[in-house]
């Protein structure tokens, strides 16, 4: 039986789970990166390395997750709050994955995932387009296994062309 996320006694357990995400990301980035870029391109002067470096990946993933809520449809977000589902479709596209609020009204935009992450990669973690890239790609492969690392979200369900995530509303 999967744990309630919203469950008070979890928010620790799930702090820890986006911490080792962040860690597993960027012991990847790590190996994929130590054959074209120097490895001290992506760390700050005077930063801790390894664990400077963790800490920036959780900080883009958080903003992901921050701009994909602040997209959330009011009616949706009160829907949620009072017990429905707020579910985000998210297209497995590699060259251009689409995120989506599933609405039963049209006319909610689509989110380009893909300049999210970006974005909030240069913004949140100070990262260039050739470590975002990446980053997106590793976030992507971790969604599609059913692996959930953006807080606030729970994997759903997962196809070939869809990953469905719902949107798990604050505690009050």
């Amino acid at each position: 039986m999967k744990k309630d996320p919203t469950d008070v006694d979890n928010q620790g357990e799930i702090a820890q789970k986006l911490t080792e995400a962040s860690a597993s990301i960027t012991q990847t980035i790590i190996k994929e990166l130590n054959n074209g870029v120097p490895i001290r391109s992506l760390f700050t002067p005077g930063s801790a390395s390894l664990k400077e470096l963790t800490s920036r990946i959780a900080r883009v993933v958080a903003g992901i997750s921050i701009r994909i809520e602040t997209s959330l449809p009011l009616e949706l977000r009160h829907c949620a709050s009072r017990g429905g589902l707020a579910v985000l479709w998210l297209t497995r596209e590699t060259k251009r994955p689409l995120a989506a609020w599933r609405m039963t009204r049209p006319g909610v935009p689509a989110l380009d995932f893909r300049t999210l992450v970006l974005e909030s990669g240069e913004i949140h973690g100070g990262f260039d387009t050739k470590v975002a890239e990446l980053l997106l790609m590793l976030i992507l492969e971790d969604l599609a296994r059913g692996k959930c690392i953006l807080p606030g979200f729970v994997t759903e369900n997962v196809t070939r062309r869809l990953i469905r995530l719902r949107w798990v509303p604050p505690i009050q």
